[in-house]
């Protein structure tokens, strides 16, 4: 795999703490990895791991801590030079593995890298990766075949490396993988560091022992403190020290965590064991604790600042600086994890460099353009909603309902009789097409928030471009089974001239448009299906009844509901579209039941105009349609600001 070597550097994480209200998660843990090395963070569930990586990655927020990186820029490496692989495998399952790499390299190579040499650092990591016999082959989930789980999670790590980072974060890597698949894993990262200088730290929870003599450095966290850092293979030596011994041929890694979870009065003599270590010649300098840090509290002087760093003035050793002096701002750079406000909105993962002359605003926040992000989720969110949207189940829904429509409303006699029957025809095909994109919308976004909170804590496109993309991708999805389904129906029915047939259809696409804009909004705001799907069956419910076509005679004080429902607008719209030029129908031929004017003020005749007003239609077609625009953009607008709310990063 033809990617660079890194240059010399040092990744030193310092004394950080992290407290989730009044737990402590993590305590003074510290640790350092250089080039061609493999960190290893081991421990008990609950130990920590995972809270330490995503405080390396800006995920989480520290109390107090250093961290420190040598010789580059920490903003740039951690947005452009450093990758995090989490746990689980997030994918759109409707992708091949080949279209979700080269969605991960149009969006996160940069612009100006001609497109052939990104397809061609595609194709170098499928063949490092041994995933070319799988390259053709669909992500998949639990309906869908797809992927096997070790080919899932060295899709995740291929999806990183292309961005050829210096420090690979991973969490969990082997999880859920046979003990020969987690192998062959950890022989290509191994592989990796060795070939391309590169860093890695790693959490495992019981690794085999063939993983485990893998490692440089071993990390230990026991209840969120440190129980041992150093070489991986002097683990033992450690061990031994402190009168803990390990049986001959037996897995070091599984001796390790049992002895931790041993008893208290074990665990405390390990702690011990390892803070005396951190005030000698085995713990590395730039981490070593002076006398004076016995008795040290851990904590920012101020509120808004994460770490509190401490003047350093021992000179650079080996290109390095011990303890990360900052005020050599050619050499180091010592960042605080501290998010500002507009950082966190657009969901970038920044970290507020502490050197002299930075200023946050000049980096270069994306990755890629707003088109080239825009135009990418635009076509990955088309290939995975095409088969949701158009499924053969949905076709074959739709088509079956509009026959049956078409048949029963089938070329029906135009006259008074038939009005409210017409009226009745009307009505369901409005409620149908604006409540199945609601739905739609509701349930298609379970499947993409994780992948969306993913992509966005990882700063890998403007949530604007996400949500434009979205809307556009699936606008042409969304008119067609309308569109076909209208047609129909229209003409089975006998209703009006081709004209009106295009009107019709244009104001059906626009009320399954607003549809969809509900199910978005709702989507974003509510999180359980559940309680969405209970909201939006009541809600739209309440809509139907207030639609003017089971009743027309509201209560003087309820007057303005009608104008609140959603289909009430585009039922008046297409029933002005339909019977505006109905012949003026005689008195003597109807009953005062059918039509209470008749008799009134010698009223002889019922225009179409009497019609319209009596059925609750009021108002002129064209502000019928307006209003029904206005729905449809105003519920997109709030959707969006909604989803940016939810979806911002902690």
């Amino acid at each position: 795999m033809k990617l660079t070597r890194s240059e010399p550097l040092e990744f030193l994480f310092k004394d950080l703490e992290v407290k989730i209200e009044s737990n402590t998660i993590l305590d003074r843990v510290s640790g350092v990895v250089h080039n061609g090395e493999i960190l290893a963070v081991m421990g008990p569930s609950g130990s920590g791991k995972t809270t330490m990586l995503n405080t390396i990655a800006g995920r989480t927020t520290a109390q107090s801590g250093e961290i420190t990186l040598n010789q580059q820029k920490l903003t740039k490496l951690l947005r452009q030079r450093m990758c995090y692989v989490l746990q689980e495998d997030l994918f759109f399952s409707k992708l091949t593995l080949w279209e979700t790499l080269y969605f991960a390299a149009m969006i996160h190579l940069p612009d100006k890298m001609p497109r052939s040499e990104k397809l061609s650092r595609i194709d170098q990591i499928i063949d490092a990766l041994d995933l070319e016999d799988c390259k053709n082959t669909a992500i998949g989930d639990q309906a869908q075949r797809g992927l096997s789980g070790g080919e899932k999670k060295r899709a995740s790590i291929a999806c990183q490396l292309l961005t050829d980072p210096d420090i690979m974060l991973l969490d969990e890597p082997t999880s859920g993988l046979d003990s020969s698949t987690a192998y062959t894993l950890m022989q290509l990262l191994k592989k990796y560091t060795a070939e391309s200088n590169k860093a890695i730290i790693v959490t495992i929870h019981q690794p085999a022992s063939q993983i485990f003599h893998m490692f440089t450095r071993l990390l230990l966290l026991a209840k969120g403190q440190v129980a041992y850092f150093g070489a991986a293979e002097k683990t033992l030596d450690f061990f031994e020290g402190v009168g803990l011994m390990c049986e001959p041929h037996y897995n070091p890694a599984d001796f390790i965590l049992e002895t931790v979870k041993k008893d208290e009065a074990t665990l405390q003599t390990i702690l011990k064991a390892a803070e005396n270590k951190r005030f000698t010649e085995d713990w590395p300098l730039e981490l070593r604790w002076n006398t004076n840090d016995r008795n040290k509290t851990s904590g920012a002087d101020s509120p808004s600042m994460l770490y509190e760093f401490e003047e350093d003035n021992s000179e650079p050793q080996n290109g390095f600086i011990p303890g990360g002096n900052t005020h050599d701002v050619t050499k180091s750079a010592c960042v605080a994890i501290n998010y500002t406000k507009r950082d966190l909105e657009d969901g970038v993962d920044v970290e507020c460099v502490k050197t002299e002359g930075f200023s946050p605003e000049n980096m270069s926040r994306w990755p890629t353009c707003f088109w080239t992000q825009y135009k990418m989720l635009n076509w990955r969110t088309f290939k995975q909603s095409r088969g949701r949207i158009l499924s053969k189940y949905a076709i074959s829904n739709a088509l079956v309902l509009a026959i049956v429509v078409g048949l029963l409303w089938f070329q029906m006699e135009r006259s008074h009789k038939t009005i409210r029957d017409r009226m009745g025809m009307i009505f369901f095909t409005v409620i149908f097409w604006g409540l199945s994109p609601v739905f739609d919308g509701i349930t298609s976004f379970p499947s993409e928030r994780p992948i969306i909170l993913k992509e966005r804590a990882a700063g890998s496109y403007r949530l604007s471009a996400y949500y434009l993309a979205k809307m556009t991708s699936e606008l042409p999805l969304v008119i067609i089974l309308p569109s076909v389904a209208t047609t129909i129906i229209y003409w089975m029915a006998g209703m009006k001239g081709v004209a009106e047939f295009f009107a019709t259809m244009g104001i059906i696409i626009l009320n399954a448009l607003n549809g969809q804009g509900i199910g978005l909004l709702i989507g974003a705001w509510i999180w359980n299906m559940q309680l969405a799907l209970t909201f939006t069956s009541t809600s739209m419910l309440t809509m139907l009844l207030l639609g003017g076509f089971y009743t027309t005679q509201f209560p003087p004080w309820l007057f303005w509901a009608r104008y609140v429902s959603i289909f009430s607008h585009p039922f008046s719209a297409v029933c002005i579209l339909e019977f505006s030029d109905t012949p003026p129908i005689p008195c003597a031929n109807v009953t005062v039941t059918e039509y209470p004017r008749c008799g009134q003020n010698g009223t002889e005749f019922i225009t179409a105009e009497m019609l319209l007003i009596d059925s609750g239609t009021k108002l002129p077609m064209y502000l019928y349609v307006l209003a029904l625009l206005i729905f449809t953009i105003m519920f997109r607008i709030v959707g969006y600001w909604v989803l940016r709310f939810r979806t911002k990063p902690h």
